[in-house]
C-alpha cells in the first residue's frame, strides 16, 4: 500500500455519535427482530438438508467436505440472525481463550475451498503467543464477513488476501489507548487484500449499518457493523486503511487473557 494516499479510518464514532447513523443503528434493530424468525426458519430446512446430504453413505469425500463445510457456516449463519438486533444493546456474548494460530490455521482451509478459485489466501501467524479472550463463533463470523468482502473487492481474474496475527509486543501500534485499557495487551488481526480499495468517503462511512459499496441487491451493509460491535463489546477495536487502485487492510485489535508480568521471572 503506497504512502501518503491511503485513508485511514479507525472506526470510532460514527456507528454513535452521528445523530442520522444511530437512527440507523435503532432501525437495524427493528429490522432483525421482524426477520430473524422467518430467516432461521428457512436456515433450519437447508441445515436438515445439509446434514442429510453430510451423513449420505456411498457420496464422494470431497462432496460430503463440501456439505459439512456449508453446514458450519449456515450454523454461524442461524447465530447470527440471533444478534443482528444488537446494535444499540449488549450482546449474550460467551467469551474464552482461543488460539488465534489455531483459529487462522482451521478457517483458511474453508475460506480456500470457497474463495480459492479466484482468491489467494495467504494466513501467517507471527509470534508464540496469539491468544484472546473472546466468543469463538462471533469471531470466526467477523472474519467470514472481512474474508467475503475481499473476495468482492477483487476482480474475477484474481487477487490476493493475507491474514495475519501479531502479539501486541510485534503489533506496529494499537488505536486503543484510554483508562479503560490501560495496561492490557492485545492480538492485532490483519488483513489486508490487493482489490480495488475505496475512497476517503467510502472508508468514513465502511462501518455505518447499512453503507455498502455494492449493488444494493448484493449488498446489505451490515457486515462491517456487526463486526464492529462484537469487537468493541470484547474490549477490542477495528481500523481501516484503504487506497483506491490498491487494496484495504483491516486490523482488528482484540484483548489477551491477561497482562504479561513483563518483570516476572526475571533475576
Amino acid at each position: 500500500m503506497a504512502e501518503g494516499d491511503a485513508t485511514t479510518s479507525p472506526a470510532v464514532g460514527p456507528l454513535v455519535s452521528s445523530p442520522h447513523a444511530q437512527q440507523a443503528v435503532e432501525f437495524a434493530a427493528e429490522l432483525a427482530d421482524g426477520v430473524a424468525h422467518d430467516f432461521n426458519n428457512l436456515l433450519t430446512i437447508i441445515m436438515a438438508n445439509l446434514a442429510f446430504v453430510a451423513d449420505t453413505a456411498g457420496i464422494p469425500s470431497d462432496c460430503r467436505q463440501a456439505a459439512q463445510t456449508a453446514l458450519g457456516a449456515t450454523q454461524r449463519g442461524a447465530r447470527l440472525t440471533e444478534r443482528l438486533g444488537a446494535f444499540s444493546r449488549a450482546r449474550d456474548l460467551r467469551p474464552e481463550v482461543v488460539d488465534m494460530a489455531e483459529l487462522l490455521a482451521e478457517s483458511a482451509g474453508d475460506w480456500r475451498r470457497v474463495f480459492g478459485s479466484v482468491l489467494e489466501i495467504e494466513v501467517a501467524a507471527h509470534g508464540d503467543d496469539l491468544q484472546v479472550i473472546a466468543d469463538p463463533g462471533e469471531l470466526r463470523n467477523a472474519l467470514d464477513q472481512l474474508v467475503v468482502n475481499a473476495r468482492e473487492a477483487v476482480p474475477d481474474t484474481g487477487g490476493k488476501l493475507t491474514v495475519s496475527a501479531a502479539s501486541s509486543l510485534s503489533a506496529r501500534r494499537s488505536p486503543i489507548a484510554d483508562a479503560r485499557t490501560a495496561g492490557c495487551e492485545y492480538v492485532r488481526l490483519t488483513l489486508a487484500d490487493d482489490g480495488r480499495g475505496m475512497s476517503q468517503e467510502a472508508v468514513a462511512r465502511a462501518f455505518e449499518p447499512f453503507f455498502s459499496t455494492k449493488d444494493a441487491r448484493t449488498g446489505h451493509g451490515l457486515g462491517l457493523s456487526i463486526a464492529l460491535c462484537f469487537v468493541k463489546q470484547s474490549g477490542g477495536d477495528i481500523e481501516m486503511r484503504s487506497t483506491v487502485g490498491k487494496g484495504t487492510t483491516v486490523e482488528l485489535y482484540l484483548p489477551q487473557p491477561n497482562p504479561r508480568k513483563r518483570e516476572s521471572g526475571a533475576g
